[in-house]
């Protein structure tokens, strides 16, 4: 069908709906019969791993909005949108690129093996002229906004950021380009778009959510498809659908409730963790510095970096659960009452001895598969003597002058004693003495293997 003039002012005048719950009534690609995703008006994320879904569900919402008359109130900009023409002039309206897309892929979603109609670098000069001067001032501060310099449009509709053609910009601007004509485009009441993220760093893409979040709340609908936690809806977490797909299966989609979901499909779905943020994947928490020092030496060893597991010290076995604690507290998230860390962080801690060992029971309590006992009373008698021996030192004589600093109460003395022993032990522990120290290398090794999210 080719629209003329007067038919495509005739279906501009249409006002077009897309209904609050969006059945799937065919197979399309990976989608089957039954498939329903429940709508709110406002900004909505699509949100899983690659070949979930995402795109072939977007281009199922777009074309419902096609259904009772092909219109302009509605675009899907696709992930394949970085080629742009120099010229913000259009070929064809809006409504005829709708009425090309819903031809060609109303029956399964699009391929991208090639040259397909409707051509995506059109589609930004037509969603330029809904309303080209205001429309223009509206785009032009907001790319000055977002920190890429000064766009203008000179002779010819040739289009410039700071002097230079479109075809010479990056390809993040190029791509961001038929997202902010949508956004600013007055008459579009349904904008679907895929990987929003494409080609931009992080700030820009935070920068972008919030614009989304500013345009939904002037009364447009805003769907992304997105493998980017930065687009999370996070003022309203019954926005956002978890797609996920398993191998040769059909897609499915499930709308989060609660805001620790997000973080639910930030760490686990979409790949992301602590140390993104410089923090450490997991804490071992260990009773003393002296312990700190011989522990850290074993996780270097075992090939564990500090980025996967950094060893803290608690400096007595009293303070080994609230140091566990205040880290999954300190470092809980403004949205949720958990934290990446929480059921997560390992404890390694001396053999209990008459004095201690109702507190090391309660600790098993709590920490469950999470605490680890040595089989002595202390880090200086676990040792082995032959680590003793390749360090120089005699087990029996220092395990001797620890027991008379303890007897004639020098803790100073204590303290120095445990400190020559651990820093001599560490800097000749090596890959072969693992062997001797196996609850050591257990705990640093568990720590390291500790899923990101255990609720």
């Amino acid at each position: 069908m080719t629209l003329d003039a007067d038919a495509a002012i005739r279906y501009a005048t249409r006002v077009v709906n897309l209904p609050a719950r969006v059945g799937v009534t065919r197979d399309y690609g990976p989608l089957r019969p039954g498939l329903s995703v429940d709508l709110d008006p406002g900004y909505s994320v699509l949100i899983g791993e690659n070949n979930s879904g995402k795109s072939a569900l977007l281009q199922y919402l777009f074309l419902e909005t096609q259904v009772e008359a092909i219109s302009d109130r509605a675009t899907l900009i696709q992930s394949n949108r970085a080629l742009l023409p120099n010229a913000v002039t259009p070929g064809t309206p809006l409504i005829q690129w709708n009425q090309q897309f819903v031809n060609e892929y109303r029956g399964r979603p699009r391929l991208f093996d090639g040259n397909r109609s409707p051509d995506p670098a059109a589609l930004h000069a037509l969603l330029m002229h809904a309303d080209l001067l205001p429309q223009l001032e509206e785009f032009t501060a907001v790319v000055r906004d977002l920190g890429f310099g000064k766009y203008e449009v000179n002779d010819m509709q040739m289009q410039s950021v700071n002097s230079r053609a479109v075809s010479e910009v990056g390809s993040g601007l190029r791509a961001l380009f038929p997202i902010l004509a949508a956004i600013t485009n007055p008459r579009l009441a349904f904008i679907f778009i895929d990987e929003p993220e494409f080609a931009l760093e992080a700030k820009i893409q935070k920068r972008l959510r919030e614009l989304f979040l500013l345009k939904s709340a002037e009364g447009k609908n805003i769907v992304v498809a997105t493998h980017s936690h930065l687009f999370v809806n996070r003022d309203s977490p019954g926005h956002n659908y978890r797609v996920t797909r398993q191998p040769d299966a059909a897609t499915e989609v499930s709308r989060l409730s609660q805001p620790s979901e997000m973080l639910e499909v930030s760490f686990n779905l979409l790949g992301n963790s602590p140390s993104d943020l410089f923090f450490p994947e997991n804490f071992l928490i260990v009773e003393g510095a002296s312990d700190q020092v011989v522990v850290d030496r074993a996780r270097a060893l075992c090939g564990i970096s500090q980025t996967q597991v950094k060893v803290l010290s608690a400096t007595s076995l009293g303070r080994v659960r609230g140091l566990e604690e205040a880290l999954t507290t300190a470092l809980r998230p403004l949205v949720a009452d958990w934290s990446p860390y929480h059921k997560r962080v390992v404890c390694l801690i001396d053999g209990p001895n008459e004095i201690n060992r109702r507190m090391v029971e309660e600790l098993r309590q709590t920490l469950g598969d999470r605490l680890v006992e040595l089989d002595k009373p202390s880090l200086e008698e676990y040792i082995p003597e032959k680590l003793y021996g390749a360090a120089g030192r005699n087990k029996q004589g220092d395990l001797e002058k620890i027991d008379l600093a303890k007897r004639t109460n020098n803790y100073r003395a204590e303290v120095q004693i445990k400190e020559d022993i651990s820093n001599a032990i560490a800097s000749v522990l090596s890959g072969d003495h693992l062997e001797l120290i196996p609850e050591i290398a257990n705990a640093v090794r568990a720590a390291a293997r500790a899923e990101a999210l255990q609720r």
